[in-house]
């Protein structure tokens, strides 16, 4: 140090001394050492040398110097950043890894990154990245890696190109250099703005080659570096396109847990394109992510699960899906104590459940214990997919019964009582389903369904009236349970019902009435319950549902000689007589019918309401019960 400070105009003096030190610098005590006799500004100032030995040797020592901690401050406070940037452009290649590497050692600390950007470092980097010399690539890219890991420089370091030669680098045979890139890279794809560009550099398909490395870090940094990109999502189909599928499912049966997790992300952020979807399930990857859902780490059944809910949109999926055995750890998947694991689980076969073909498998696979046991979860998303199961497997004739005699009934009716209106009407709309089985019919009576249908006979949800009115509609088809329907007290909300403006509701409270209608012993409640003359009122409806199920109704009350005046006081033959002049064959028919019935005792009446043409008229119908009607009036 001495030699170096007294001797400056003595060029072979100062090289050799210089020289000196740089062998004692791989010296961990003598770099600090150095630093703390003062040798940093003589050794800075050396760096300006026009000799190539003592530059070379003054940038390889300053080079050791920067390696401890406490020195890095130092070096930039005595200007030996600035002169470090300087040289990253000099003649004497031999100087260059040595200052490049200067540059890695102090860009650990956030601030000089910004000021060796701030200082023009950026552009001399990026072209030192392409360098031939594997060492002075090595510590280009390791600087820009450090600087990539700096929020604020991300941006700048994409706009100003630093994408194509990392490129580049990720294919170099030195696996010191191309881990450096890949890590590079991985760092610039966290922001948002440098995702796309990233892939339209082409940074795709050396990442996807990356997936296959030996090397574990490089192999982490490449699918994470995936990860980011996947989320962005013009990049989806690139990435599919570019062969990525079969080393990412590869991955997901790594031994090491950061890099399945990872790679299950990546396909988890693929799976949302409907492209995608089909894609996934036709290069294979239903046995790895069915595994996936059996893995003992619940972050990685989460992404499995949600993988699979993804996936099962696709209609061509679901049926695969189901046949590959994704069913089995799905179900037990709902048992999970995570709450994500558990309701993505549950929107996945709420997925499975919608496809027809899936319907009785659910529960073959053992899904209903379950299903019914989550019914009164108190997790409300979890029970909406639930119920939207139930509801979908319930349309299956075998499920019906299944569900009744696995227990399910109790739990569902609790659930119509519920004050929740989304909730009600899960439970109205899965009671519809059952209520067409002539088991489940007397079933749903027996364990007290009536009166909470009842009761919601006047919810403010006109859904909810609707699934009920069609459960009523299908219970009150059981001889056991009219009277029953009747002493509930179902009639007077019913008859609102047929007075509401939505044609859904009045068909099937109509439908109701027919129903009950076909037994005489119910007409004396129905008349009471004041329901002949909204009926009238649906007779000349301009929808053919509504007219038929109300002229059904009327028909069969007017056959009863003890209620046919009600039809008469309430304008029915009026009502009769338009539908016999424009209405259809079929409606014509029960129209025709209903004045037949009332022709015994009301002729006068029939010829006032112009029953008569309109009688004479069907006489010349092609339709020979419509002439038997005529010709019996």
């Amino acid at each position: 140090l001495a030699a170096l400070r007294t001797h400056l105009d003595a060029e072979k003096v100062v090289e050799q001394a210089c020289g000196a030190l740089r062998n004692v610098s791989v010296n961990d005590e003598a770099r600090v050492d150095i630093v703390d006799e003062g040798g940093l500004s003589a050794v800075i100032h050396l760096l300006k040398s026009s000799d190539a030995g003592t530059l070379e040797h003054a940038s390889v020592l300053l080079r050791n110097l920067s390696v401890p901690t406490d020195n890095k401050d130092k070096i930039a406070k005595e200007g030996g950043l600035t002169a470090c940037v300087e040289l990253l452009s000099s003649k004497h290649e031999l100087v260059l890894p040595h200052v490049a590497g200067v540059l890695r050692n102090l860009t650990v600390i956030d601030a000089y990154q910004i000021q060796i950007v701030r200082d023009g470092a950026l552009s001399p980097l990026i072209s030192l990245m392409s360098n031939p010399d594997d060492d002075i690539a090595e510590q280009a890219v390791t600087t820009i890696r450090n600087l990539s890991a700096n929020p604020s420089l991300d941006v700048k370091l994409v706009m100003d190109g630093v994408v194509p030669p990392l490129v580049n680098l990720l294919r170099s045979p030195n696996p010191a250099v191309q881990e450096q890139a890949i890590v590079a890279v991985r760092n610039l794809s966290i922001n948002p703005k440098n995702k796309v560009r990233i892939v339209k550099e082409g940074g795709l398909v050396p990442i996807v080659g990356l997936l296959r490395s030996v090397n574990l870090k490089v192999q982490e940094s490449s699918v994470i570096t995936l990860r980011n990109l996947s989320s962005d999502p013009e990049n989806e189909e690139s990435i599919v396109r570019e062969s990525a599928l079969v080393p990412l499912f590869a991955l997901l049966r790594s031994p090491h847990q950061i890099i399945y997790e990872h790679a299950s992300i990546v396909l988890r952020h693929l799976s949302i394109n409907a492209q995608n979807k089909a894609d996934m399930v036709r290069e294979g990857g239903l046995p790895y992510f069915i595994a996936l859902l059996r893995s003992s780490n619940e972050q990685a059944q989460e992404h499995a699960a949600v993988l699979m809910q993804n996936l099962s949109m696709d209609a061509t999926n679901q049926v695969k899906i189901a046949r590959e055995g994704g069913l089995p750890p799905l179900i037990a998947l709902l048992r999970s104590p995570n709450e994500k694991v558990r309701n993505h689980a549950a929107s996945a076969l709420q997925n499975l459940s919608v496809n027809a073909e899936n319907e009785l498998v659910v529960v073959q696979e053992g899904a209903l214990p379950v299903l019914i046991a989550t019914m009164t979860t108190n997790d409300d998303f979890l029970r909406d997919c639930v119920m939207a199961i139930l509801r979908n497997i319930t349309l299956h004739p075998e499920n019906k019964v299944k569900f009744v005699r696995e227990g399910g009934m109790p739990p569902l009716i609790s659930l119509i009582r519920s004050l929740e209106p989304r909730v009600q009407e899960q439970a109205a709309v899965i009671l519809r389903n059952l209520s067409v089985n002539v088991q489940s019919k007397v079933r749903i009576v027996k364990e007290g369904g009536l009166p909470p249908l009842v009761d919601l006979l006047t919810s403010e949800v006109d859904k909810i009236k609707e699934h009920v009115l069609v459960c009523i509609r299908n219970l009150g088809a059981n001889a056991d349970n009219e009277a029953k329907i009747i002493d509930a007290r179902a009639l007077p909300p019913i008859c609102e019902c047929l007075k509401m403006p939505l044609k859904s509701i009045q068909q099937q409270a109509a439908g109701c009435i027919r129903n009950l209608s076909v037994n005489t012993n119910n007409h004396g409640a129905l008349v009471e319950a004041g329901l002949v003359g909204p009926l009238v009122m649906l007779a000349t409806s301009d929808e053919g549902l509504v007219q038929e199920q109300a002229l059904v109704a009327l028909r069969n009350i007017s056959a009863n000689e003890a209620f046919e005046l009600e039809v008469v006081r309430e304008n029915g033959l009026f009502a009769m007589v338009q539908v016999m002049r424009t209405g259809t064959v079929a409606l014509q028919e029960l129209a025709a019918g209903c004045v037949r019935n009332l022709s015994g005792h009301y002729q006068s009446q029939i010829v006032d309401q112009g029953g008569l043409d309109a009688l004479l008229a069907l006489l010349l119908a092609p339709d020979a019960k419509l002439q038997e009607h005529s010709v019996v009036s």
